[in-house]
């Protein structure tokens, strides 16, 4: 009974610092106002995008703009098919991955080889920040199922958005 109690308490702990993880600085992860865009694997599927009350009277909810999120599901969808090239067209040119300027084979050869470590991605999620909408937490669940956080930034381009940074694929 202690050894199961204990398992228990690790957990929680484990789960608490992960939500703390992806919070804004100084917000808890159930004060930020939030935005879900929830997309699968098949392009027919409907995007559901959840709107949580927020415990700040003075931030207001609003919808994800379509361009933000087509960008996003767009590129996943591409990343998902193993179209590398062409998930990199979402990409700008001087964009980074990892804090690293990346190019068009750098992005490839990374995207094979999380491929071929944890299996192609079979599902994502995304969250945009209220407060600024190009940033946006991933949450990618790959074959093995593995689940894990990637976090991108959104910059608008002259033909439209493309994707600045981002920390992992």
């Amino acid at each position: 009974m202690k050894h199961h109690s204990l398992s228990i308490f690790a957990f929680l702990c484990i789960f608490s610092l992960t939500l703390a993880a992806c919070s804004e600085p100084g917000q808890s992860p159930s004060s930020a106002t939030t935005h879900t865009q929830t997309a699968r694997s098949s392009s027919t599927a409907p995007i559901k995008i959840e709107q949580p009350q927020s415990t700040n009277s003075s931030i207001q909810a609003v919808p994800i703009q379509s361009s933000l999120s087509s960008v996003i599901v767009s590129f996943y969808q591409e990343l998902e098919a193993k179209n590398y090239n062409h998930a990199y067209t979402y990409v700008d040119s001087s964009a980074t991955l990892s804090g690293h300027t990346v190019t068009e084979a750098a992005f490839t050869q990374t995207a094979l080889a999380a491929d071929s470590t944890s299996g192609p991605i079979n599902d994502f999620t995304f969250i945009a920040n209220s407060a600024d909408q190009t940033q946006i937490i991933m949450t990618i669940t790959r074959t093995t199922g593995s689940h894990y956080h990637a976090h991108l930034q959104l910059q608008q381009e002259k033909g439209g958005w493309k994707i600045g940074q981002i920390d992992i694929i």
